[in-house]
């Protein structure tokens, strides 16, 4: 499974980003919040900080195809 990028807020790729894949799965790198932000997520999940308008970008470009 090889992300490609949908929507990314820089073009060197290590900024947040969000990635879609051959099975149709959505991946979004982001900033590690603060710790107290994180406080509860399950093992093997993660919370990660983006900007709003990165998210409202790939809902467009993921509703349009």
């Amino acid at each position: 499974m090889q992300p490609t990028p949908l929507v990314t807020v820089c073009g060197s790729g290590g900024c947040p980003t969000v990635f879609t894949t051959e099975d149709d799965a959505v991946i979004v790198q982001g900033y590690l919040p603060e710790p107290r932000l994180s406080e509860g997520v399950p093992t093997g999940e993660a919370r990660v900080v983006i900007p709003r308008e990165l998210l409202n970008e790939a809902a467009r470009r993921l509703l349009a195809s």
